[in-house]
């Protein structure tokens, strides 16, 4: 039974691109590593020096995981609104005695209007 499943889970692995098998096998690596320091030798300073190590590497790539999540989005939004010639921030100055922009009023009451308001 045991042997099966190793079989189904070895084929399958075999059948993935290689650098996918490097990564996992990288990935694992590192896993089974930070495992057997922590349960072994958790006060030492090679242990210390590894967890150091490890959190660089965390805080690097959360730096560059989290800036692609803002600034591709952010980027996209801004050349599609930027394709469509429109200025969402409404920054055109006019020649008036105020800026504040007039809104249409609705007709609804307030309490209603406060509950639909999008």
């Amino acid at each position: 039974m045991v042997s099966e499943v190793m079989r189904v889970i070895l084929t399958k692995l075999a059948g993935l691109p290689l650098l996918s098998q490097v990564l996992l096998t990288a990935a694992t690596t590192v896993f089974v590593i930070d495992l057997a320091l922590k349960y072994t030798v958790r006060r030492s300073r090679v242990y210390a020096v590894w967890t150091k190590g490890l959190r660089a590497i965390g805080n690097f790539w959360t730096a560059i995981i989290l800036a692609v999540v803002y600034f591709v989005p952010i980027g996209l939004t801004h050349l599609i609104v930027r394709a469509m010639g429109r200025d969402i921030l409404d920054r055109e100055i006019r020649d008036e005695s105020s800026l504040w922009r007039v809104r249409d009023l609705d007709l609804r009451s307030s309490q209603e209007a406060s509950l639909r308001q999008f």
